[in-house]
């Protein structure tokens, strides 16, 4: 579903669909995006296309559809993500489960023999030991869920220090989740238990080798 199609969300879509990733459900002004698409000479017929008068009302109708499974997916188009996350996250008919909602960036390079995901960057700004476990657990079954084969991942905790101290909260907490008899337990991950810091372990990989650190990049 693309919500409040802009011209590039409404390329993208239709790329989307011709590669067959995708059956499209458009959510928006309907004049507006029917305008969009006679200005780039597209054809939209084939689509799905809720009308709503406005950006917000298209925010409210696609977490509802999702809600109801009546979609699978949301992809946001050229409304604020506030708009769309505040009715996503919302208590009361809102897409929350038990665990921590949280946003992952996927990542590829193409001299890079395969992707990587790093989370979260945008949804949780001061998560605790339990949410920061919900977050690793939401990439590693997002990961899995699109994953053609069968993997085994790797995880690196990043924290801007080199060693354990008490006042830093995130250092402590990454030292308590990559620990080998930590209670708190993920399936399908494999853990490295030395930890640069991110700088070093994200640009360095001479550091990487003479720590033998697991790096997100291996």
């Amino acid at each position: 579903m693309f919500i409040h199609c802009s011209r590039g969300a409404l390329l993208g879509a239709i790329e989307a669909a011709r590669e067959g990733l995708i059956e499209p459900v458009l959510v928006g002004p309907q004049s507006e995006i029917q305008a969009i698409a006679m200005e780039q000479e597209l054809d939209i017929s084939a689509y799905r296309l809720v009308d709503v008068p406005h950006s917000h009302a298209a925010a409210v109708k696609a977490v509802q559809m999702a809600a109801s499974s009546e979609v699978e997916a949301l992809m946001k188009g050229s409304l604020h993500t506030d708009e769309l996350m505040g009715e996503a996250v919302k208590h009361d008919g809102g897409l929350r489960t038990e665990r921590r909602i949280s946003h992952v960036f996927a990542m590829a390079d193409e001299n890079h023999h395969k992707p990587f995901f790093i989370t979260d960057a945008a949804v949780n700004i001061t998560p605790d030991l339990l949410a920061k476990k919900d977050i690793v657990q939401n990439a590693i079954d997002l990961v899995v869920s699109i994953s053609e084969q069968p993997a085994v991942l790797k995880v690196a905790v990043l924290s801007a220090a080199e060693t354990v101290s008490p006042p830093l909260t995130p250092r402590v907490c990454a030292k308590w989740l990559t620990a080998n008899k930590s209670p708190v337990q993920f399936s399908t991950a494999r853990w490295h238990t030395t930890m640069p810091s991110a700088r070093k372990l994200l640009i360095s990989r001479e550091f990487v080798r003479k720590s033998r650190a697991t790096p997100i990049f291996s």
